[in-house]
């Protein structure tokens, strides 16, 4: 029996620039697809200024630049009325023009995208990978209705966890498929775990939560000031986060840094990894630090982080907002090296397990392979 030749693979999203995990992740799935001999083309809303990923120079990316262009050349209102009366129409020549005809599977990372294409021309090739919690979708009620009325009619949905799985069967989806995240890089030895330090990464806003990470913080650095609070990431919260740490006294005990490209280093000369987000998908962050060797304070929100952490094997659980709970768990790894480096051990064997490229992308292949 011949071999069928691989799907032509159209990837969608709203940018490559911004330096947000989703992008990372676009990225290096379109890397490893073009590797595996899929042709592959992304198309953006906004390219950006900078490339913080490396992507392939090979893999086509196209910019919708319609919208943008309406809203220089005409006032405000009247740029809405023609999004509305003619948005449709030139969205489905673009798509026509760039990269549909060479498509065979429509691969959508955003549902905003997700209910726009599918009332498109891409017809039955559409796949939405989600990224968010559904719980955190329902927060608009409109596009929560969108997303129950179009889901069901898509080609498949793919999730990150079990628990949005079940989400997404629960709404009438049939084809759901679970694929988490792969780490990005795998040091040829795991860290030391003997810096003194608790290492923090990602945006400063509403969904980090670095406010409570610094309340845990003052009770930690008030038992063991030798150690310290790195945080990397910027954001709209991080003037308010800092002004928090002044209040408390902890501003000079945390080293504040802006995001840097040689982020395996980073977990590398830590400790112990600290996530103090009030939601996830499947944060990537945990993913690399467990690859890294890094035990694992996190948390235990609706979903993401409890199906990464195993509770008291490679890192510890705590009820959402808990921040003595919080606390508590970070100094017990930082009194006990010995355990400390166990969990570290453990957190590595299981993320070379679970996560490796290898096992993810092989996924990856069986799903596009199988999609009928």
């Amino acid at each position: 029996m011949p071999v069928s030749p691989p799907k032509n693979i159209l990837l969608v999203a709203p940018s490559i620039h911004s330096g947000g995990g989703t992008e990372r992740v676009l990225v290096n799935l379109a890397n490893a697809l073009h590797r595996m001999g899929y042709p592959v083309q992304i198309l953006v809303l906004r390219v950006g200024e900078s490339r913080p990923y490396a992507l392939d120079a090979s893999i086509p990316v196209h910019e919708y630049t319609v919208e943008r262009q309406w809203a220089r050349r005409l006032p405000g209102p009247v740029a809405r009325v023609a999004q509305r009366l003619l948005g449709t129409r030139n969205w489905n020549r673009f798509l026509r023009a760039t990269a549909l005809d060479r498509s065979d599977v429509v691969v959508s990372f955003s549902n905003n995208l997700t209910v726009g294409l599918a009332s498109s021309c891409v017809g039955g090739r559409l796949v939405a990978f989600e990224h968010w919690p559904f719980w955190v979708t329902e927060r608009n009620a409109k596009m929560a209705a969108k997303v129950k009325a179009t889901y069901p009619r898509l080609r498949a949905v793919v999730v990150l966890t079990q628990h949005e799985a079940q989400v997404y069967r629960g709404l009438g989806v049939r084809q759901v498929h679970v694929i988490v995240n792969a780490y990005s890089f795998c040091p040829s030895q795991a860290a030391g775990l003997d810096a003194r330090t608790v290492l923090s990464i990602g945006h400063f806003n509403d969904q980090k939560r670095r406010d409570l990470l610094v309340q845990a913080w003052k009770s930690v650095v008030s038992d063991y000031p030798d150690w310290r609070l790195k945080i990397i990431g910027d954001g709209p919260s991080l003037e308010s986060t800092q002004a928090l740490a002044t209040e408390l006294g902890v501003f000079e005990s945390i080293d504040w840094m802006a995001p840097t490209k040689a982020i395996e280093a980073q977990y590398m000369d830590a400790s112990i990894y600290a996530l103090s987000s009030e939601y996830e998908a499947l944060p990537l962050v945990l993913i690399e630090a467990k690859v890294c060797g890094l035990p694992i304070v996190s948390f235990d929100i609706v979903s993401g982080p409890n199906e990464i952490v195993c509770e008291g094997e490679d890192g510890y659980l705590v009820p959402f907002a808990d921040t003595a709970g919080f606390a508590e768990r970070l100094k017990l790894l930082i009194a006990d090296a010995a355990r400390r480096k166990a969990f570290g051990r453990h957190a590595r064997e299981d993320a070379e397990s679970r996560f490796s490229p290898d096992t993810v992308y092989g996924i990856w292949k069986d799903f596009l392979d199988t999609l009928d």
